[in-house]
């Protein structure tokens, strides 16, 4: 959740296994608030409590602007290289320029099918499909019946389908008739 989740501005300052990490503290320190009035399963919870910290993380480094992140791209300062920045480099140095130049468009295609979408129809493929969380999770998420979550998903799904057929390349799970 927090690697896909974690703004990119933010990403190059701060590791996702110490938001984790600061995520997993806040929530032992309000564990008796959660003991007090579970109406979330204790994994949506502390959940919730990641989403809280990922919200407070943003603020302090963007929105506050104590330290200006975009000023540090343009200085070109560069923190150490995450596990996964790192695979991504390590990939597409294998890649040939033709193979980098045809992932680079599929991205964007991909993107612009996404932003087709409504934000609640991204929010529960992400959900469903990146976070594994199941339809009564996601419901409790959404704030959503289970059977409305369930519909939802079903209607989100099939709407990125209709998208993906003007870009067969693309298709993947969610082009399949």
């Amino acid at each position: 959740m927090v690697s896909l989740r974690l703004d990119p501005r933010v990403r190059r300052r701060v590791d996702s296994s110490d938001v984790l990490q600061e995520a997993f503290a806040e929530a032992t320190r309000r564990l008796e608030e959660y003991r007090s009035d579970p109406r979330l399963s204790f994994f949506l919870w502390v959940r919730l409590v990641t989403a809280q910290k990922l919200v407070d993380l943003h603020r302090h480094h963007v929105e506050a602007e104590k330290r200006d992140v975009r000023r540090e791209l343009l200085d070109g300062a560069l923190g150490p290289a995450t596990s996964i920045s790192l695979a991504c480099a390590i990939v597409d140095q294998s890649l040939t320029p033709s193979q980098t130049l045809v992932r680079e468009e599929q991205q964007q295609r991909l993107r612009e099918a996404l932003e087709g979408l409504k934000e609640i129809d991204r929010e529960i493929l992400m959900l469903r499909h990146f976070e594994r969380l199941s339809n009564e999770e996601c419901a409790q998420v959404l704030g959503l019946t289970p059977s409305g979550a369930k519909l939802r998903h079903m209607r989100a799904a099939s709407r990125l389908r209709e998208i993906l057929r003007e870009y067969p390349d693309l298709a993947g799970d969610f082009g399949a008739a």
